[in-house]
């Protein structure tokens, strides 16, 4: 009787655990997804560069022109807004950071600073 007790005791207890452990895996985050929002009056070849700038992806962000050596950057400034959905599991899930960034639209300088930074709710 007392190994009937034990068996049942422990199959419940596997099947217990064996139960959270699926319940975990599909509580995960979907996979996540970038989008940049810049500012009116950019160009395309601009717009790569900051987004390669902000996602760490920069082939050489030291590389400069032989005009920007001579008489310096051509800068253009410019606020870009890069919102990451998909970062939490529950409500807010997605990231918004806004930075201003000024870029070199004659090599590939671009330098960039964290304005503001929140949680919003646009994932359902």
């Amino acid at each position: 009787m007392k190994k009937i007790i034990s068996i049942l005791i422990c199959s419940a207890l596997l099947f217990s655990l064996s139960f959270s452990s699926v319940s975990a895996e599909e509580t995960t985050c979907e996979e996540t997804h970038i989008e940049f929002i810049f500012e009116e009056g950019l160009s395309s070849e601009l717009k790569t560069k900051i987004e390669a700038h902000l996602l760490g992806e920069s082939t050489n962000p030291n590389a400069r022109g032989f005009w920007c050596n001579l008489f310096g950057h051509d800068l253009v400034e410019s606020t870009t807004t890069q919102v990451t959905h998909k970062v939490n599991a529950s409500a807010p899930r997605c990231l918004k950071e806004i930075y201003e960034v000024e870029a070199c639209e004659d090599c590939d300088y671009v330098k960039s600073t964290l304005i503001a930074q929140s949680y919003i709710n646009c994932c359902t």
